[in-house]
């Protein structure tokens, strides 16, 4: 296993409240904050400058500080306990752990594993903490012993606070109180990473891991649906802007695709839109699976929405032989150009080219007119072209 841990060497001013541990008052807390979501970081209190407020700077831990003799170890010793629930864990499940990996744990027990971890983490100046930080949990049961690390506010996790901020934002909406503060603050913790990337293939990071992604997914879907909401026009650009960045990193979320869709279909953005569920297709179909029906039917709307606006335009003739009549085009494979004659027929579209493939006039479009429009009003069926290749002759034939 290899650790990464980012370090900016930024130091930052931050809000504490003083706590007593054991013997040691005045206490700032959070005396450590660890991030999860990305790469780990970890920054710890350096001096408490300011008591009204009080406010504490904080750095993260140095390149030099992170070197040495069973420093990696003693990192994994830590993402393992905040992986757990309570952030606690029994000696022999840690013991499992680092027997996947004897070279981490060759030269060291577990209990000088927990002591390099209490170096690491703790601040100068609050050696009295230090077995508060990382305690050696005795137990009278069968289960034998165990590690925990000190729980809120003295040590910060941000996966922790995140599932923090979801709870109140949920709150507040059953309430009906204003949750878009909540669920900013939970998208601004869960939009750094998924959670531990350097242990992606460690089995104990599948649970915590999965509750990042679901809760970065809600916050997403609730604060596009919010600013939309609340601003009208003015917040499409924000959730926009959300949803975008969302999918573009999980582009098989058709939950979010769906309503990325919709809101460019409204501001007359069809050809990204489409361009996103072609990519969402090219997806699935390496997995031989086929869009959820529901994306299915938004797509085939925002293809009747712009067949709709180009129905007006002055199409520019076409001489040649064999090339493409005027559009407006609408590509798709026959199940979807089936599903949106009928929704063309109940718009009122008069006329349309529709192809069962690329642009091309060799391509045979599969629509016929059993298929929706035999039984509509001849007023308002659409006019479609069916083109084929015969050897080197090509025969173009409308049909009504």
């Amino acid at each position: 296993m290899t650790t990464q841990l980012l370090s900016d060497g930024t130091d930052q001013v931050r809000p504490v409240q003083f706590v007593t541990v054991g013997d040691r008052a005045d206490v700032p807390a959070p005396l450590i904050r660890v991030t999860t979501c990305g790469l780990l970081s970890i920054e710890t209190v350096q001096e408490v400058v300011s008591t009204d407020p009080p406010l504490a700077r904080y750095a993260p831990l140095t390149p030099e500080q992170l070197r040495g003799r069973g420093t990696a170890p003693a990192l994994l010793l830590l993402k393992l306990l905040l992986s757990r629930p309570k952030r606690s864990a029994l000696r022999d499940w840690l013991m499992e752990q680092f027997c996947q990996d004897r070279d981490l744990v060759a030269d060291a027990r577990l209990d000088n594993l927990a002591w390099l971890l209490r170096k690491l983490v703790c601040p100068p100046g609050y050696d009295e903490v230090r077995t508060h930080l990382v305690a050696h949990v005795r137990s009278v049961s069968a289960s034998g012993n165990g590690y925990q690390l000190a729980p809120y506010p003295l040590i910060w996790v941000d996966s922790e606070a995140l599932a923090w901020h979801v709870e109140q934002a949920a709150r507040m909406e059953r309430f009906g109180d204003d949750p878009l503060p909540f669920w900013e603050r939970a998208y601004e913790l869960a939009k750094q990473g998924i959670y531990l990337p350097d242990e992606l293939y460690s089995d104990w990071t599948e649970i915590r891991r999965a509750k990042v992604t679901g809760m970065l997914r809600q916050s997403v879907r609730a604060l596009a649906r919010l600013y939309q909401e609340r601003h009208g026009k003015a917040g499409e650009e924000e959730a926009l802007l959300v949803l975008r960045s969302y999918w573009q990193e999980h582009p098989r979320e058709e939950d979010v695709l769906r309503p990325l869709m919709k809101l460019l279909g409204r501001r007359e953005c069809y050809q990204e839109a489409l361009e996103y569920y072609e990519r969402l297709c090219r997806l699935l179909q390496e997995d031989n699976a086929e869009p959820d029906p529901r994306t299915r039917d938004v797509a085939a709307y925002v293809k009747t929405k712009q067949m709709q606006r180009g129905q007006g335009r002055q199409a520019a003739p076409q001489k040649a032989c064999g090339s493409v009549p005027a559009g407006p085009y609408i590509n798709g494979s026959a199940s979807e150009l089936r599903h949106l004659i009928v929704e063309a027929v109940r718009q009122g579209i008069k006329e349309a080219l529709a192809n069962g493939g690329s642009l091309r006039p060799a391509k045979t479009c599969l629509l016929k007119p059993e298929d929706g429009l035999a039984h509509a009003d001849p007023a308002k069926r659409p006019l479609f072209l069916e083109a084929r290749m015969n050897g080197s002759r090509q025969e173009e034939k409308q049909k009504t």
